[in-house]
């Protein structure tokens, strides 16, 4: 469920195309936040990853995500505001520059040659000489891109849309690079695919004298530290039957978002999932009664996974309904396959 990004040329072609001023390369929209936010301290390990990182964080942003492009070395990490990707955010990024293009600097002395009008300002970044150029769509500029050349032949970016109330040349100078180890455990906790890892009981009991399993599937090294964004999935057995809300391709199996569905197994209707929330309470609705009549689910947190909570409770008919966490949080508990959407008459 990510958002589109910019493709990982799109700033190298802008600076060829207008004299180091990010161009074109897409936004992800936002509207102004309020106030200048102060600053609060992070952890990552300081290393030789090629990914950058910022310390100290500004306050009320904390990293959403942190990937790498499948056909180059390109690293980035993105913050978000209070984890709203409508909020202004900020993102670095970092890549070997391409062997067939000239060599940084001279393509920026080709581009001041070029159009020695647009001449982007210039700032120091820890020592070295970075270019300040704003980043448009379609011609509206929507934030401000700060990019030097960290070490020859290797680029560092960093890129704040209007609104984040911070300085973008000031949070370049806060940008430092983070360990291998550092960087794998955020692109794995912050990232949909993943391998499956523990599987763990969390709810069990009984419907006409019958037992029924809620497992619980959590993802490979679930959690990771700092950041891990990922929710597990289910699998209901209850007389001889089983029903997952897994994705069976793996590849966005443990996306980070809530999970629920309803099952017949052995003849009665069970509706259940997972919340990525740590508060081991779960109500059950009609979707066209938001106001009740609300029912407990049966609902449990696993230790090893104290953030996530399970739930499962079965029902006398299949209809759509609605679940609700103790956090508010609320997910669809959608039909089987091969069922009508209906009310709960």
């Amino acid at each position: 469920m990510w958002r589109t990004r910019p493709a990982a040329g799109c700033v190298l072609a802008a600076m060829a195309a207008s004299a180091l001023m990010a161009a074109s390369c897409g936004s992800n929209g936002g509207k102004t936040a309020e106030g200048v936010p102060s600053m609060a301290s992070t952890e990552l390990a300081s290393g030789d990853s090629g990914a950058f990182a910022v310390a100290p964080v500004p306050e009320g942003f904390s990293i959403d995500r942190a990937y790498t492009d499948t056909d180059t070395d390109r690293k980035s990490i993105e913050y978000l505001q209070h984890g709203d990707d409508d909020l202004p955010s900020f993102t670095i990024a970092a890549w070997s520059w391409p062997d067939d293009q000239p060599p940084f600097a001279d393509m920026v002395q080709n581009a001041k040659a070029a159009r020695p009008t647009d001449e982007p300002a210039k700032a120091d970044v820890r020592g070295h000489t970075a270019y300040v150029g704003p980043m448009t769509d379609e011609g509206r500029a929507y934030g401000s891109s700060v990019i030097w050349e960290e070490r020859p032949g290797y680029i560092v970016e960093l890129r704040a849309m209007d609104g984040t109330g911070v300085d973008p040349v000031e949070l370049a100078n806060n940008t430092y690079e983070i360990s291998a180890e550092a960087f794998e455990s955020l692109r794995l906790g912050t990232n949909a695919g993943s391998a499956p890892g523990a599987h763990v009981t969390a709810v069990t009991g009984t419907v006409d004298g019958d037992p029924y399993v809620l497992t619980a599937i959590l993802p490979e090294r679930y959690p990771v530290e700092p950041v891990d964004h990922r929710a597990g999935c289910a699998e209901l057995t209850f007389r001889g039957e089983t029903a997952s809300t897994c994705d069976r391709n793996a590849l966005l199996a443990f996306a980070p978002i809530d999970a629920a569905r309803q099952a017949m197994l052995g003849g009665v209707d069970f509706g259940f999932g997972v919340f990525r929330d740590g508060t081991g309470d779960v109500l059950i609705a009609p979707v066209e009664t938001p106001e009740g009549p609300w029912e407990q689910a049966n609902a449990a947190i696993v230790p090893e996974a104290p953030h996530l909570t399970w739930f499962v409770l079965s029902f006398p008919r299949v209809c759509d309904r609605v679940a609700q966490s103790k956090s508010a949080s609320t997910q669809p508990v959608g039909v089987p396959t091969g069922y009508p959407h209906s009310k709960c008459d």
